[in-house]
């Protein structure tokens, strides 16, 4: 479980961050937007959507990429030998994807499943800092240098 619930507040992490960079894109691009921010109802559907995605991100840790015995006592020995872990003891999650001459399914699922979400939150967080770079840069009639001196400096941050 342990490991599981690592995994999700590094899920959640990646969710926050695309969060703020929403907001700066938003900031630079349609500052009209910026007040949903601060209405409740678009407070509570980015909280959902984080909690969702942590539920989702915990169960696939615990429900596909559990460590089964047959795989915990394949990586056994090296484990032992390289880091001096008992893998019978050690709480994991491995994604046992091929055994026997086979696909196994769930750990399959679950591998997909972690890539396409971290796909998704890097892919968002490139095209929205695209945009902030290439709205701050034709922005020069609507915005005052201090403004987008403040709007790039906070874009470094992100």
């Amino acid at each position: 479980h342990a490991v599981s619930f690592f995994c999700m507040f590094f899920s959640l992490t990646v969710v926050v961050i695309d969060f703020n960079f929403l907001y700066r894109y938003w900031a630079v691009s349609n500052p009209h937007l910026i007040k949903l921010f601060s209405t409740i109802w678009f407070v509570i559907m980015l909280f959902c959507i984080t909690a969702v995605e942590g539920a989702a991100w915990y169960s696939t840790g615990l429900f596909l990429l559990e460590a089964t015995p047959e795989a915990r006592m394949f990586i056994a020995e090296a484990l032992y030998q390289k880091y001096g872990i008992d893998s019978r003891k050690q709480s994991m999650l491995i994604a046992d994807y091929w055994r026997d001459g086979h696909y196994n399914i769930k750990p399959v699922v679950g591998i997909c499943y972690y890539s396409t979400v971290l796909s998704a939150g890097f892919s968002f967080m490139i095209f929205c800092g695209l945009g902030i770079v290439r709205n701050l840069a034709k922005a020069s009639q609507n915005m005052s240098a201090k403004t987008k001196k403040l709007q790039y400096a906070l874009f470094r941050i992100l």
